[in-house]
């Protein structure tokens, strides 16, 4: 993504570009969303028909299938000239070179003939269009060189599958209908298929490309909000989180609304139509002027009024009117659920009007569950499901390295505490690294080398050693293993160079500092940090050259889109889910992805919040875990003093009592609380003092060397404490602090989170 803060630096400017990227990707994916949804409706227009018996066949949109017939002469063209009713000849070039070669067609040519089809209850004619959706078994396959020759035929005594108009015939007693499959004839797409895997092949690839529509679309309403918040200055990890949560809804609720009207108006409008040629046959087939004014076809049929009627006559009234009964009482449970049920039953689109009937609708065995997953859909659903968890995995480790910095103040080196620190700095190195292009003395660079078109020619990537950051309080090192850096570029395209100077005058850098091994008066920066957090899971390390807005801005940037990327696969993954175990995309599948995708933010701001209070009390808890260690070191120490001085002097059983009743405490307790290792503290500080005071009366002791290196040990102990001491007393406060603000105090009091004591001990 460009970086615009680099490029501009006008905010003004800044909020315009912002302004208009969110606009323009609003726009585009709002377009996407709609023009996906059109496909869906497309591919489900005639989903409310039903295969119909073919002497039950209405006049209009009709579904049918049965046998092949010839009707007349049968078409002898195409490559093997074999006799059929539809050959689709087609020749192809391959064109190409290698994997990216492809098979492009050269010719096409339809021949066709009208045919018979016929079922168990009667016979149809079929007349067929080149322009007709021809989905043929392909019959013949030849190749030489670099073209090939396919052809593709229907033949007499195939099974197939046809939608077409029907139109009755009145006066063939052995044919009842004559199917139109004339795409001007009619306002939608028909088609012919007798081979059932090509036919859910081509609708699984519109299907796919819906799906791809639909998906762009949600990448655009996400980009449009995220430029929103960088237009609008809004850095805050949880109002981030909202608007984009809130933004997909609102966006996915509205487009569900319209795509239920679009809906409505169109199953509406196919169910007047088939109401319209239903009652048009209904009243060819009474003959009687009398009769087809009054005679309704949705209404009793009086047959005791109809005796010119013959059986057969009856008994197609009969089968018509129960037929278009289901398929319209099909259509009208469609639009009675939510959210079609909003528009329907209105002034704009009244109640669909036909018979009731006690024949219930079978499920197409096609259509089940079972029929409609298999492994390729289950892998689609689990990459949807395992990538919206990787992105919520990285983003939410981002969100966590962002509220920490929020909470986190920048404090004087100085002032650093055993822990976690946020330090700010000059620059302090001995022995610095060049980078490659511009020779500029650095801590660390990444350089990517790359040519004009924008293939990658090599990259290295450096760090010192170590270095010392300092300012007017004090110094620390720093090891630069494992750290992350975010920094500008200095150098540009095709030269990516980013480094952070070795003269650099401030130097921001997140991260745990424990006691330096060669020097226990100090503390050193690290990946690692203390032993007790080392179990925390990626505990944070980052330097930076950034002011601090932009480095905020860059640091929450990736963690949102990381999130947003995980919303938009989650919503995907409901939408795919309700296709798959809903039969078809439907506008309530997105009022179902929308829900999910709250509930999957909801879910993940809770986990977020209570994985943020759970590092705070461990490092609380190991930290605390520290200044037990260090006080029952000390009493050892404390032990092994009085034991040497009391073989030179006189103690007095006061002093004795003392280290009892520290010993009786050590062994009752696995660890102290704050307030009792106050007490214990004050307890060593006496013992100490009294047995110094002690030692300073015999020269000869006073000089001991088994005196002065517990001495030392009992001091370095001491600076210990005071270090993590002070650390612990700023965790619990950090701690404390954030189970007392919202939304977090909403969840801290019922997931057994309370806050802790300080220690406020340790120290001169």
């Amino acid at each position: 993504m460009l970086d615009f803060h680099y490029i501009l630096r006008d905010s003004r400017i800044q909020f315009a570009i912002f302004a208009l990227m969110a606009v323009l990707t609003g726009t585009c994916g709002v377009a996407s969303l709609e023009r996906g949804f059109e496909e869906y409706r497309d591919l489900d227009a005639f989903a409310p028909l039903e295969t119909t018996p073919a002497a039950a066949a209405p006049a209009g949109p009709v579904l049918l299938e049965g046998e092949v017939e010839a009707l007349d002469e049968l078409v002898e063209d195409g490559w093997t000239r074999t006799p059929s009713v539809v050959v689709e000849a087609v020749q192809q070039v391959r064109r190409g070179i290698g994997d990216d070669a492809e098979w492009v067609d050269v010719s096409r040519e339809v021949f066709h003939r009208a045919f018979i089809l016929r079922d168990d209850s009667g016979a149809v004619v079929v007349e067929v269009d080149p322009d007709v959706q021809i989905i043929a078994r392909k019959r013949h396959k030849d190749r030489r060189v670099e073209t090939r020759w396919l052809e593709y035929r229907v033949e007499p005594k195939d099974r197939v599958v046809v939608l077409g108009e029907a139109t009755p015939v009145v006066d063939d007693p052995l044919i009842t209908s004559r199917i139109d499959l004339t795409r001007d004839a009619i306002g939608y797409t028909p088609f012919l298929s007798n081979d059932d895997a090509r036919r859910a092949e081509l609708h699984g690839h519109q299907t796919t490309m819906a799906l791809i529509f639909i998906t762009m679309g949600m990448g655009g309403v996400l980009a449009a909000l995220i430029f929103l918040l960088y237009a609008l200055r809004i850095h805050r990890v949880t109002t981030s989180l909202l608007i984009l949560i809130l933004g997909i809804c609102a966006v996915l609720v509205w487009t569900s609304v319209e795509s239920a009207r679009d809906t409505v108006a169109s199953r509406h409008a196919f169910a007047q139509h088939l109401s319209d040629t239903t009652q048009h046959q209904f009243d060819g087939i009474v003959g009687t002027d009398s009769f087809a004014s009054a005679l309704k076809w949705h209404e009793p049929i009086p047959f005791e009024e109809l005796d010119h009627l013959s059986d057969e006559e009856r008994d197609q009234l009969r089968l018509l009117q129960e037929t278009m009964a289901r398929q319209l009482a099909t259509i009208d449970g469609e639009l009675r659920r939510f959210p079609e049920s909003l528009h329907y039953d209105s002034d704009e689109f009244p109640t669909i009007s036909f018979p009731s009937t006690e024949a219930s609708v079978s499920a197409d065995a096609g259509n089940s569950i079972s029929s409609r997953v298999d492994w390729n859909e289950l892998g689609l659903l689990i990459f949807f499901a395992l990538f919206a968890g990787i992105c919520a995995h990285r983003g939410m480790e981002r969100i966590q390295l962002k509220r920490l910095m929020e909470v986190l103040e920048v404090s004087d080196i100085g002032q650093a505490t055993y822990g976690l620190n946020a330090l700010c700095g000059r620059v302090i190195c001995d022995d610095p690294v060049e980078t490659p292009k511009k020779k500029t003395p650095s801590i660390w660079y990444d350089f990517r080398a790359g040519r004009p078109g924008g293939s990658k020619k090599g990259s290295e990537k450096r760090h010192v050693g170590r270095f010392t950051l300092r300012d007017d309080t004090g110094c620390i090192d720093v090891l630069l293993s494992g750290i992350e850096a975010k920094t500008d570029y200095s150098v540009g395209t095709p030269w990516g160079e980013h480094c952070i100077p070795a003269n650099c005058e401030a130097l921001y850098v997140l991260g745990c500092a424990e006691i330096c091994n060669e020097d226990y008066d100090r503390l050193v920066l690290s990946k690692s940090g203390p032993s007790e957090l080392r179990g925390l899971s990626s505990p944070p390390f980052l330097m930076s050259n950034l002011p601090e807005e932009r480095l905020h801005l860059a640091v929450g940037r990736d963690g949102i889109i990381l999130l947003a990327a995980a919303i938009g696969f989650v919503s995907l993954l409901g939408l795919r889910a309700s296709m798959v175990f809903g039969g078809r995309l439907e506008p309530v599948g997105l009022l179902y992805a929308s829900a999910l995708s709250l509930f999957a933010v909801c879910a993940l701001l809770i986990f977020m919040s209570v994985r943020d209070l759970n590092f705070l009390r461990r490092r609380v808890d190991d930290i605390w875990s520290k200044v037990n260690s260090r006080l029952e070191q000390r009493f050892h120490v404390l032990d092994e003093m009085v034991n040497l001085v009391g073989s030179h002097l006189e103690v007095g059983g006061e002093l004795l009592h003392r280290i009892d009743e520290m010993r009786r405490r050590l062994g009752e307790s696995s660890g102290f609380e704050p307030s009792e290792a106050r007490e214990m503290d004050e307890r060593q500080r006496l013992v100490f003092e009294r047995c110094r005071a002690l030692a300073q009366r015999d020269g000869e002791l006073e000089e001991d060397s088994q005196l002065e290196e517990l001495i030392q040990r009992y001091d370095e102990l001491t600076g210990d404490i005071e270090f993590v001491g002070i650390g612990y007393d700023e965790a619990v406060e950090r701690f404390n602090s954030r189970i007392g603000r919202l939304p977090t105090v909403l969840l801290a009091w019922p997931t057994g989170f309370r806050p802790m004591e300080k220690y406020d001990g340790g120290q001169e």
